[in-house]
């Protein structure tokens, strides 16, 4: 991802007026707010959108906004305290797997990659990677240092195949990953993942972090699997990391998830107009599919999304999925991890009995 993004977006922070239209029209207004209520519900809506920060540096904005603003300085003020914390936090877990592979990814990497401060990239835990065989190892470091594994996906999470175990303590939540997703939905190459990984500083504590085109590539993975339904904050990361996209096709082809990077490039294209993406997609897909899942499958970001049943999210991830193969692998896992989660819940049911 290219330094001059960087640089240019921390010395002249003009968010795209693209940024705040689509926060209004996800809660059904027009930009801009014409009203003191208007602004002050535009503002709760930003913070909903983890644009809080970024809309306290804005230099130019309408007038109800600029005027509403201090009154929510307080909201502000906890953004702050919970980035300071997390940053404080990843230089710990640093010092504790110092002799462990492991590497961050999404928020933690990108307040560090992407923007002028840390602070103005909320997160809401720390996003760890580590080698299959290290999870258990790391798993009791976590614990010794006072965490509690917890299971918020329900009986799936407990099962060894999840690509996550989550941990809670000190204040904060720590997503520990094997693997990114699910491995039979895409043919990741964790070797490659592993080898091109990269250094870089948290306040002057030595961290590791994701290849450029790895880690557009597993953002766009991330929006996926939320099918798309994410806050407009996911959007402008991926504007600021848009330099890596030519490398970031090789890898998504290679790792088939073209449609989730496709997914990405068209919605962010969406919010953000002055985005030129159709060369860039018409290589990744046929027109008629690339119409399939523009018309049929993401989500309108310019309107009130409608609620997300389940058999809606699991639609969409089936059709996020590259190849028929890998969609009867997704189907196959999903069956079987409910059923191995309901009999592990009964058992552990039985036990306690």
């Amino acid at each position: 991802m290219a330094e001059g993004v960087h640089a240019d977006f921390g010395t002249a922070l003009v968010i795209p007026t693209a940024v705040w239209e689509t926060v209004e029209a996800l809660h059904g207004r027009r930009w801009p707010p014409q009203s003191e209520a208007e602004a002050d519900a535009f503002i709760i809506a930003a913070g909903a959108e983890s644009l809080l920060p970024l809309l306290y540096e804005e230099p130019s904005l309408p007038a109800p906004v600029a005027a509403a603003l201090p009154r929510h300085r307080a909201m502000l003020r906890v953004y702050e305290q919970r980035s300071k914390l997390l940053q404080n936090a990843a230089k710990e877990v640093c010092g504790w797997m110092r002799d462990e592979p492991f590497l961050f990814y999404k928020g933690i990497d990108y307040a560090y990659r992407l923007y002028a401060k840390p602070s103005l990239r909320p997160m809401r835990d720390l996003d760890v990677l580590v080698p299959p065989e290290r999870i258990d190892a790391v798993g009791a470091i976590l614990v010794a240092q006072g965490f509690e594994r917890v299971f918020p996906g329900g009986a799936v999470t407990r099962l060894a195949s999840h690509h996550e175990r989550s941990y809670v303590g000190r204040g904060y939540a720590i997503d520990l990953h094997h693997s990114f997703i699910q491995r039979p939905r895409h043919r990741i190459d964790y070797e490659e993942v592993w080898r091109e990984r990269e250094r870089f500083a948290i306040d002057g504590v030595e961290a590791w972090r994701l290849a450029p085109h790895h880690a557009l590539v597993v953002h766009a993975l991330a929006m996926a699997i939320d099918e798309f339904a994410v806050p407009v904050l996911r959007y402008l990361d991926l504007r600021l990391m848009f330099d890596a996209v030519p490398a970031a096709i090789d890898v998504a082809k290679r790792w088939q998830c073209v449609r989730a990077l496709y997914g990405a490039l068209r919605q962010s294209a969406r919010v953000f107009p002055d985005l030129d993406v159709e060369g860039l997609v018409a290589s990744l897909l046929p027109a008629s599919t690339r119409h399939h899942l523009d018309q049929n499958v993401l989500p309108d970001v310019h309107s009130v999304p409608p609620p997300l049943t389940r058999a809606r999210q699991l639609r969409v991830k089936f059709h996020l999925l590259d190849s028929a193969t890998r969609r009867a692998m997704f189907a196959a896992y999903h069956a079987y991890a409910l059923i191995a989660g309901r009999l592990a819940a009964r058992q552990r049911g039985a036990s306690s009995t």
